[in-house]
């Protein structure tokens, strides 16, 4: 059974950087898990029982069962310490890094702001949605949350992109814990293209939910900063606006 994820979210619906998996760790953290399936995970563990554990990576704890691990190799006091403000400061970055995207936006004048830069966005209640063009042909409705790492979209738009949904093939599938304790399974891909109004981007990291959730309010899914990194961005809630400078 995949992973499981405990999230760190401001909506109701969002998942934390589950990419990790895919990606090359800092050497800095601390306790390493060797699993069964081949992966190996780094990070410092949090709780531990007789038959599971829990793994901060740093924006997330990641839940294991032990039947799924290999061999543990766990750090001393030190090593920890070090990890820890290493994390720290990662986190205070990525702050900053936001903080920067609308401080810069807000610097813009009037004759930058008239330019195209603001794209047309649909208001409903608090959220706001963006239509999205995905590999060069598909169109969808995305809400904007940039507590989303990816971009998480809905089950049917994953069937219209051609996306493998056959739970037999574990490749890139893992499972996801919604704000409500749900878990859920989800298959993580790229999309080679997501376009929204003038900007498009390539090599998006998406993830396509296995389920339909009845509840989610989301439309076709969450548009998140796997494609949103790539600018200075603003939501402007009172005019129905996402506001984007490419970065240089």
């Amino acid at each position: 059974m995949p992973e499981s994820i405990k999230l760190r979210s401001k909506v109701s619906f969002k998942l934390i950087a589950v990419l990790l998996f895919f990606c090359v760790l800092p050497e800095a953290y601390a306790d390493t898990l060797y699993l069964k399936n081949g992966r190996v995970i780094e990070g410092i563990i949090k709780y531990e029982t007789g038959d599971s554990l829990k793994l901060d990576i740093g924006i997330g704890v990641v839940g294991f069962k032990k039947s799924q691990i290999e061999k543990i190799s766990r750090s001393n006091p030190e090593e920890k310490e070090g990890l820890l403000k290493k994390m720290e400061n990662e986190q205070q970055k990525q702050e900053k890094l936001r903080q920067e995207s609308s401080d810069r936006i807000d610097a813009l004048n009037t004759t930058e702001l008239s330019q195209p830069g603001q794209v047309k966005a649909i208001r409903e209640g608090n959220h706001l949605f963006v239509e999205a063009i995905l590999d060069k042909k598909t169109k969808a409705k995305l809400m904007v949350d940039t507590g989303a790492s990816a971009i998480l979209l809905t089950r049917s738009m994953g069937e219209k992109l051609g996306v493998d949904l056959n739970k037999k093939n574990k490749k890139n599938l893992m499972k996801v814990q919604v704000a409500d304790g749900r878990e859920v399974e989800c298959r993580y891909f790229k999309l080679d293209t997501v376009k929204i109004g003038p900007y498009e981007v390539g090599g998006v990291d998406s993830m396509v939910l296995f389920d339909n959730i009845k509840d989610s309010t989301f439309a076709d899914g969450l548009l998140g900063m796997s494609y949103l990194k790539n600018f200075v961005f603003r939501i402007d809630q009172e005019n129905g606006q996402l506001i984007l400078q490419r970065r240089r």
